[in-house]
């Protein structure tokens, strides 16, 4: 059974860090996000700046422990970086509008608008960062 299990862990082990991860900048943005409208912050800039914060902590997490990134070099790694946020501000996007049918055209309850919105972006952003920014190289 342990074998088991350690077999499934090496198969998925990606899947098993970027939800573990994915969990950690959850929680990271919704924590902001709650203290943002705790300051009355406005619902659309407080997801903007929620989202700053997450995609700060997303990158350095999934570039070390997630998908294990191997760029070296101020210019690798540029590229890296300004993939990584150009997916990230699509998926913002997304978000936003989310958040504004939810929130501001449903008038419903901002919190659950925002963990609906979460479970939708974290799967955009792990097939974003998957086969657009930490893809690996081919050889040959």
């Amino acid at each position: 059974m342990h074998n088991v299990m350690r077999n499934q862990y090496q198969q998925h082990k990606r899947q098993c860090w970027y939800l573990f991860f994915g969990g950690v900048t959850t929680m990271v943005n919704l924590i902001s996000y709650w203290l943002l409208l705790l300051l009355d912050v406005n619902v659309q800039i407080a997801v903007i700046i929620a989202w700053i914060v997450t995609a700060v902590v997303a990158y350095i997490t999934n570039r070390m422990w997630v998908f294990t990134s191997t760029n070296q070099g101020v210019k690798a790694v540029a590229k890296e970086i300004g993939r990584f946020f150009s997916g990230r501000i699509a998926t913002l996007f997304v978000e936003m509008l989310i958040i504004w049918y939810g929130v501001q055209y449903l008038h419903e309850n901002p919190l659950l608008w925002k963990i609906i919105e979460n479970i939708v972006v974290v799967i955009l952003n792990y097939f974003i960062s998957q086969r657009l920014v930490f893809k690996a190289k081919s050889k040959g």
